[in-house]
């Protein structure tokens, strides 16, 4: 059976509704509008998901961690802000020719991914389209907490990372060649595999916006280089990667010299793990987040991404996700 063959008002009626609102939540999926009670400020974010997903198209993820990923992606954006994840809307573009299996498997596939975040599904939309893309709506409360923001980096911080250096842009590099999936073991191919099944870092965020000592945060979902560019852009600060800091994982040095890439450019390339990136004014005490972060660098007076090498510094080259241009 087709999503043709059913019809918007059957979807919603015997596959959204059963899977998303079993109880018959009267504040959830069922009405025009859902009803949520927030604490503290409430933080709202939206993102879209395409059908040519890189992962999805090249066969390395099928419909369900599609969905998982669609429902991290927007979670990730609640983490970046130090925000506890309340609920998500979900709204989809469905050709008639997509088959009713895959889209509960999509469907299954959010569903867990909000529930692993803590957000409750609440509602969305659907509409005919000549292709399948997903667009989400992720609500979020600071609670107790303020918000992390990306505009109030300071000269004097650290920047840190929160995930291994390099393996999503080296997942990236597997999946577009097939030169460079054929050069590596099966463990070295369902490691990088592993990287388009991340969840986003709900918990880690909080401590960190708990901790005190954060002062700018973000996502990484388009490469840390953007991430860095953008931080730095939002606060008018400088941001040194010191590389001798940078601790690029093993098989990201691996592929890197596959493609004869410098190993920091191609590690802060495109890549989406969720990872968060930001500034703190110290090291935070907790034991549990010092063993999370990765201290990759400084913040001073000034504007852009510096690269320092034996005391000399050049502008960091990278390439990221940029709608619309060259990656």
């Amino acid at each position: 059976m087709t999503v043709g063959d059913w019809g918007e008002k059957r979807i919603i009626r015997d596959l959204i509704k059963p899977l998303f609102n079993p109880a018959n939540d009267l504040d959830g999926v069922g009405d025009d509008c859902a009803i949520l009670a927030c604490k503290g400020k409430t933080l709202i974010s939206t993102d879209r998901v395409p059908h040519d997903l890189t992962a999805f198209a090249h066969g390395y993820i099928g419909f369900s961690e599609l969905g998982r990923y669609a429902a991290n992606l927007n979670l990730s954006d609640i983490a970046a802000s130090g925000g506890v994840p309340v609920a998500l809307l979900l709204s989809l573009a469905l050709p008639p020719t997509m088959f009713i299996a895959d889209l509960h498997e999509f469907c299954t596939g959010f569903l867990e991914g909000a529930q692993n975040g803590g957000a409750k599904v609440i509602g969305g939309d659907i509409t005919d389209a000549s292709s399948f893309s997903a667009t989400i709506t992720a609500i979020g409360e600071t609670g107790e907490l303020q918000p992390i923001r990306r505009a109030t980096a300071m000269p004097g911080d650290l920047i840190f990372v929160t995930r291994d250096i390099g393996l999503s842009p080296a997942a990236l590099a597997m999946a577009r060649g097939k030169r460079i999936a054929a050069m590596l073991t099966p463990a070295e191919c369902a490691l990088l595999a592993g990287q388009f099944r991340l969840d986003a870092m709900v918990g880690t965020a909080r401590m960190l916006a708990g901790s005190g000592v954060v002062t700018a945060c973000m996502d990484n979902t388009d490469g840390v280089g953007n991430c860095l560019a953008e931080l730095s852009d939002a606060s008018s600060v400088c941001f040194i990667v010191e590389r001798a800091s940078v601790d690029v994982h093993p098989l990201a040095l691996k592929i890197a010299q596959l493609l004869d890439q410098d190993p920091v450019e191609f590690a802060f390339s495109g890549g989406a793990d969720f990872s968060l990136i930001g500034t703190c004014s110290t090291l935070p005490s907790d034991a549990a987040l010092l063993r999370t972060i990765r201290i990759i660098g400084r913040v001073e007076r000034g504007s852009g991404v510096e690269l320092e090498e034996s005391g000399q510094r050049t502008v960091l080259r990278y390439r990221g996700w940029n709608y619309f241009q060259q990656q």
